[in-house]
This record gives structure tokens, C-alpha cells and sequence, in this order.
């Protein structure tokens, strides 16, 4: 028997935002909603960090907001076909707030506008990035419309990094490039595998690679070159103000100790008295730097991760 299925129908955005200032813009910054945007680009939006309407000159900025590195990321909406007055806002707003990651949302691209931007993420530096996406939306019968951002131009990060380790005034080593393609290779197989994180960032030149999980804690990949190893790590960190609650939190998983260990195997625990962070974390033996050994270590990280996001959360839960 052949199974019947539903047909998926584009639905005109005019007819669920009517006006892009008033109902568009204030949708898309929604901590849920910017968090779809997120997932489209691969990018993790700090949510507790939203403003709209932000003034620059005699200017506004649809949104402006940042990622967990707190570097400043501006948004610009405009619910038809793309044009040169919304082009020069981009970078006139980038340029006054010193944003590194500029997002321009429309409902019809025109190609002098993709191959610009395609030129911009080009000719810029490693810290600036452009994103050009198209806002659709879908129904199926009588569903409610859906949202979908189709990222029609994005900045190519390790095509950047190499050009600028090229560049004299580059620190970038080679040792921190193989890192960044570690992790690459981490999120690539982790989008397609990963149970449990909803969002993947941006890799960078550097040991570690973060997973945001709520505000008390966060995850870290760690590819510890030296020691030819990768760690899975809980970091638990506020700062100074923060340390009775982080030992709080870390002694609360600690009592779980062997129950936690009999689930994700044997643990590492870093708790020193004079330390603001607390640190548990896995250690998988195999060399980030090697092709061979980092392909084949991605099932087990994937598979460590995603037992971490399973299993602490719920002992700080109540704290």
C-alpha cells in the first residue's frame, strides 16, 4: 500500500509578518526563534543578549546581540528583495558597534548582492564574517507556516585561517590550524550523529572547542596536541563572585561520583581550593593532530558529549 504523504507548500511571509519592524523583527528576537537562526548558520547566539532597534548614529540596527564569546553580532532584516540601502546599513552598523559577524535577512536575494557579499567575506579579515540568508516559509495542508533560513552565503572559516596564516603578521601555527580542522571534523560528525547538542558554533584556531549548555556550566572538546590526547570536559565557571556556588555544584555531582563513573567511565576531577573553575573531564587516547586517529576518535566523542549533556545538568538542576 502506498502511503500518502503531504504536500509542502511555500506560504508568503507578507501573510505571517505584515510589517517587518513591528512583527518581524520583534519574532526573529525571541531567544527560540533567534535559536532556529543559530542552528541555520551554526552559530550560538548568547540569548540573554538581545536588543532591537539599537541606535547607531541617526541610524537603528534591527538586532543586535553576541555569541558566548561575547563577540557583537548585528542583524538586519528586510522581508523583500534585497538592496543597496540595506547593503550599506550592514556595514554601517558593523561599523559603529565593532560587530565581527554580520547577518542580512531577505525575502528575495538578488545576485549582485550574493556575489558582494561573497566578495566581502573574501577580501575581509579572519574576525569578520558575512551571512546572507533567505527567509522562507512552509506548510503542509493545514499546518501552521514553519520558518526557513536558507544560508545563501557564509563565510568559508578555513579558507580564511589559511590565507591569514599566509599573511606576515599572522601567529596562527600550523599546530592551531590542525586543531581547528579537529574540530571541524568534531561538528561535522556531531550535526549528523549528536543526540543531544542543539547547537554547533563556529571552530577556531585553538585547543578547545565549546558546547553552551544553560548558565552554570558548559562543555568543552580539548585537543591537548601535546599530550596526544582529547579530553570531553564539564567546565563549571563564574568567576570569583560565583566560586560558592560552583564548589556548591561540584560537590553535588562529586557525591554521584562512582554512579557517574559506572555510566561514562573513569573520570578525571579537578577541584583545588584555590582554582575559580571546577573541571571533570574524559580522556580519549588518540592524537587530535593525526588524520588517521582523529577520524577515528569522532564516534567516542560524539558518544562521551553527548553523555555529559545527558548526565550533570541534572545535578545542579535545583542549585
Amino acid at each position: 500500500m502506498v502511503q500518502s504523504l503531504g504536500k509542502l507548500e511555500k506560504v508568503n511571509i507578507r501573510k505571517i509578518w505584515e510589517h517587518e519592524a513591528l512583527s518581524f523583527t520583534p519574532w526573529l528576537a525571541h531567544p527560540d526563534n533567534l535559536s532556529l537562526l543559530g542552528d541555520a548558520l551554526g552559530i550560538e547566539f548568547n540569548t540573554e543578549n538581545i536588543k532591537t532597534e539599537v541606535g547607531v548614529g541617526d541610524f537603528n540596527a534591527d538586532i543586535v546581540t553576541a555569541d558566548y564569546s561575547d563577540r557583537a553580532i548585528i542583524i538586519e532584516n528586510q522581508l523583500e528583495r534585497t538592496d543597496h540601502d540595506h547593503l550599506g546599513k550592514c556595514i554601517t552598523y558593523a561599523a559603529g558597534i565593532g560587530a565581527e559577524t554580520i547577518i542580512w535577512i531577505a525575502s528575495n536575494i538578488r545576485d549582485e548582492h550574493r556575489q558582494a557579499v561573497e566578495w566581502l567575506n573574501f577580501n575581509s579579515s579572519d574576525k569578520i564574517n558575512f551571512f546572507l540568508v533567505e527567509l522562507e516559509a512552509y506548510k503542509i495542508g493545514d499546518s501552521k507556516p514553519a520558518p526557513h533560513f536558507l544560508v545563501v552565503e557564509s563565510p568559508n572559516e578555513w579558507t580564511k585561517v589559511v590565507r591569514s596564516q599566509n599573511n606576515s603578521n599572522s601567529s596562527i601555527s600550523e599546530v592551531k590550524l590542525r586543531q581547528q580542522r579537529f574540530f571541524e571534523m568534531v561538528r561535522d560528525y556531531g550535526l549528523e550523529h549528536s543526540k543531544k547538542v542543539r547547537s554547533w558554533q563556529k571552530p577556531r584556531p585553538q585547543h578547545w572547542y565549546t558546547i553552551r549548555y544553560g548558565g552554570k556550566a558548559h562543555f568543552n572538546v580539548l585537543a591537548n596536541t601535546r599530550e596526544k590526547c582529547i579530553y570531553i570536559e564539564l567546565y563549571i565557571y563564574g568567576g570569583k563572585d560565583s566560586d560558592a556556588q560552583n564548589r556548591l555544584i561540584f560537590d553535588n555531582i562529586y557525591k554521584h561520583k562512582d554512579k557517574i563513573e559506572s555510566e561514562v567511565g573513569e573520570l578525571i576531577w579537578h577541584n583545588r581550593d584555590d582554582a575559580c573553575m571546577k573541571l571533570v573531564r574524559y580522556r580519549i587516547d588518540k592524537d587530535p593532530a593525526d588524520d588517521k586517529e582523529s577520524e577515528e576518535a569522532l564516534p567516542l566523542v560524539i558518544e562521551k558529549l553527548d553523555q555529559f549533556i545527558s548526565i550533570f545538568p541534572k545535578y545542579w538542576k535545583n542549585i
